[in-house]
């Protein structure tokens, strides 16, 4: 933040902008500090603030000092005031202050709640409530024995692929969930992220709710390239920032193309199936291949970005 200006017969302030005397300390206005030592937007806003809450009441809708027009560089360095645009009442110097002191709500111990609440309510509504809806669907038997799994579509936007269905069995999303509870739990009662980790079973169970079957399956499968298995070691490890997620995931998709999930809904018990675009010819694999694996990872991701997110909430609130 600037610290004031002065002109040699007046000082701006530097949170509400009013001109005051040199002799001055603090702001006649707003109460923020005048002597330059304030670089920080939220300490001289809460300054102002607890000025704000022991100066008497002035008449509503009563003019103070003009706000004056202060040309500021992009650090936020002041130069010369020009004339003044025009005079504002104390509660619209108060709105300007306040909408440009948003930092301090971020610092405030209310504000540190509230967003908690954003990264609690986000995983909540796109993970937790899906897998535990999930558990509440049936599996039915048509008269000739074949099961039909309920099943979820996502769409994708990729130029040979339109839709992906993935089936699942409720009661393998119910034993993921359990463990993903206990994981929870553990994290709530303080357990150290190094202890924490996404089991096998976990990652395989969620994968056709969440959108992430063939790249799991591949993942899983013991003939992999050494980095995508050091890449898996570091998904299941819960202490690893999303940010160390990065992969092209390049032999996931050669991979794919050999084992390409079935075209439309060529069998009701199966976990994966395609739609595809009007536009198919010969190799047109690959392309499928490629935007499955993409789509796919980026749904995983964001699964495990949330939690990851939701852990650390849960770490700071421990028993």
């Amino acid at each position: 933040m600037d610290k004031s200006f002065s002109n040699g017969v007046s000082v701006v302030c530097p949170v509400c902008r009013s001109f005051n005397s040199i002799e001055e300390t603090y702001c006649a206005e707003c109460g923020a500090p005048l002597d330059g030592e304030t670089t920080n937007m939220a300490q001289a806003f809460h300054e102002a603030a607890r000025y704000r809450q022991t100066d008497p009441p002035r008449k509503k809708g009563a003019s103070l000092k003009q706000w004056p027009n202060v040309q500021t560089d992009r650090n936020g360095n002041a130069g010369a005031g020009t004339a003044p645009a025009s005079y504002l009442s104390n509660e619209e110097i108060i709105h300007r202050i306040e909408r440009t002191a948003t930092i301090a709500d971020i610092e405030n111990l209310e504000s540190q709640r509230q967003l908690d609440e954003v990264i609690v309510s986000s995983f909540i509504e796109s993970y937790l409530r899906p897998l535990a809806a999930a558990t509440k669907e049936a599996v039915t038997r048509r008269e000739n024995g074949v099961f039909v799994l309920p099943r979820r579509s996502f769409t994708e936007n990729a130029l040979y692929v339109t839709a992906i269905t993935y089936g699942y069995h409720p009661a393998e999303v119910a034993f993921a969930l359990k463990q993903l509870y206990e994981l929870l739990t553990n994290a709530r009662q303080g357990v150290d992220h190094k202890e924490l980790r996404l089991s096998n079973d976990l990652l395989l169970g969620f994968s056709c709710v969440l959108g992430y079957y063939n790249l799991c399956c591949y993942l899983l499968q013991e003939l992999r390239v050494k980095e995508e298995i050091l890449w898996l070691q570091k998904l299941c490890d819960l202490s690893v920032s999303y940010s160390a997620l990065e992969s092209g995931m390049d032999s996931a998709k050669s991979w794919l193309v050999k084992y390409m999930p079935p075209y439309n809904a060529s069998a009701p018990d199966i976990p994966c199936w395609l739609t595809y675009g009007d536009t198919r010819y010969s190799g047109s694999e690959i392309s499928a291949a490629n935007s499955i694996i993409s789509a796919e990872k980026r749904r995983l991701l964001a699964f495990r970005k949330s939690l990851y997110m939701y852990l650390n909430v849960l770490a700071s609130h421990t028993d």
